[in-house]
Order: structure tokens, then sequence, then C-alpha cells
């Protein structure tokens, strides 16, 4: 019995400790970050003209549509775009099966939102975001990315 309070103990100790570095670290990454993240007011007085904006895949749902966390991206970049920002988005996701088509359904969903076909670009090999960054300067040619 004196062994399982102790064990109960030390797994309650790791549960909480875990807890705390998991919040720690998400802390630290919001507050050294605050600085760098702009609204899009603050963008439109930017003095870069932006090459394109950026729109990286966040999965899809089950039925082939944009999963909540990719939506809310989707829906930042066109707001961007609509702010005059760029005149090009490029869509960058996962395609890598036919059954999984990040790029395609992110286009759809921007084109139901009013935004030109011949505006957007797509990246079918999009499988992590340094691929993307690095596709979108040394294929696509942008210098000034807005994302």
């Amino acid at each position: 019995m004196k062994k399982m309070k102790k064990l109960f103990i030390v797994l309650i100790v790791c549960a909480f400790t875990g807890l705390m570095a998991l919040f720690g670290i998400d802390l630290y990454v919001r507050i050294s970050t605050d600085a760098n993240i702009k609204t899009v007011e603050e963008l439109k007085d930017y003095p870069a003209d932006f090459d394109c904006i950026v729109i990286l895949g966040a999965g899809l749902k089950n039925d082939g549509t944009p999963s909540p966390m990719l939506k809310e991206r989707l829906d930042k970049g066109i707001e961007l775009y609509e702010a005059g920002l760029s005149q090009k988005i490029i869509m960058s996701g996962d395609h890598e099966f036919p059954e999984h088509d990040e790029v395609n359904a992110m286009k759809t969903y921007a084109i139901e939102q009013g935004v030109p076909s011949k505006d957007i670009f797509m990246d079918h090999t999009g499988l992590s975001t340094y691929d993307s960054m690095y596709r979108t300067k040394d294929i696509f040619g942008a210098e000034k990315v807005c994302r």
C-alpha cells in the first residue's frame, strides 16, 4: 500500500511537470513571437510590395474539405489578398496521394470565396513548411512573401 501511494505521488508530480513544461513552452513561443505578428491593417502600412501570399496546408476533413485550422489560414490569406497586399496566392500543401489533395481543396475554397483562379498558384509538394518556403523562393521566384 505504501508503494502504491509513492507511485501515485510520482505520477502526479510527473503529470504536473509535463503540463507545466507544455504550457511554459507555449507561453514562451507566444511572448517571443508577439512582435513579429502583424494585423492586416499593420501590413497595409508595411513598406514592402509583396510578391505573393503563401497559405500553408493544415489538413483536410474526411470529406476532402479544409480542416478548421486550414479554413482559418485560407480565410486570413484571402483577407490579405482582398486588402491588396498581393495579387498572387500560393497554395502549398500535401498532394502525396490522389485521395489526399490539399492544394485543390484549398484552391476550390478560395475560388468559392471570390478569388480568381488566375491569381492562385499551387505547390503540390508542400509536405513541410521548410519545403514550401524553399520552393516559394527558388521555384516560384518570390522574394517578399506575406504569410
